[in-house]
């Protein structure tokens, strides 16, 4: 799956009136450049504490300030297995309108691209993390898992119809993620 169309993709039918989350990654520098948010207090950027991992929450305190409107989070699969999967059923006990997007290259993204960078063999960095799609699920969300541009599709139609938070789990090649742009 390439990550670059996939992000295209979900700018063009993400709900309008969305707030747009980001956790912080090496995924988050093309969510900036390439999702588009309605206006500066529609993205919460969880930057400012220099760590992956609290995205969701973040997600989950502006889903309840901007009710009535969704609230899409992107995150990586590292993010997302710190401080995402526990709170994703809190998301929904609390019945939020929330697309989660992770982006799930199994590996923590940027000391991947630092071993690769060094010659040195970036499988310390690379996991064999669960189905987030199935644990969404589990929780009582809805999830998808996508590894092709038909599945996004798939997604897309389902995320029409959502009834509770959705998790979409787009599978990448870490060795095919865009590097950070800074």
């Amino acid at each position: 799956m390439n990550y670059v169309e996939a992000l295209t993709r979900l700018n063009e039918t993400l709900p309008k009136d969305r707030v747009v989350a980001t956790d912080g990654g090496r995924f988050m520098t093309e969510v900036w450049c390439r999702v588009d948010v309605p206006d500066p207090r529609s993205l919460v950027a969880t930057v400012n504490f220099g760590a992956i991992g609290l995205g969701l929450q973040e997600a989950i305190g502006a889903g309840c300030a901007a009710e009535g409107r969704p609230v899409v989070l992107f995150t990586g699969d590292g993010g997302f297995m710190m401080g995402g999967i526990n709170e994703f059923n809190t998301a929904v006990r609390l019945g939020l309108d929330m697309i989660v997007i992770v982006a799930n290259d199994s590996a923590y993204g940027a000391e991947h691209i630092q071993f690769l960078d060094r010659q040195m063999d970036p499988s310390l960095s690379e996991f064999d993390w669960p189905s987030f799609a199935e644990v969404a699920t589990a929780l009582g969300g809805q999830g998808i898992e996508v590894t092709t541009m038909e599945e996004l599709e798939t997604a897309i139609t389902a995320m029409e119809t959502r009834d509770r938070p959705m998790l979409i789990e787009l599978k990448l090649d870490p060795n095919d993620v865009p590097r950070m742009r800074m």
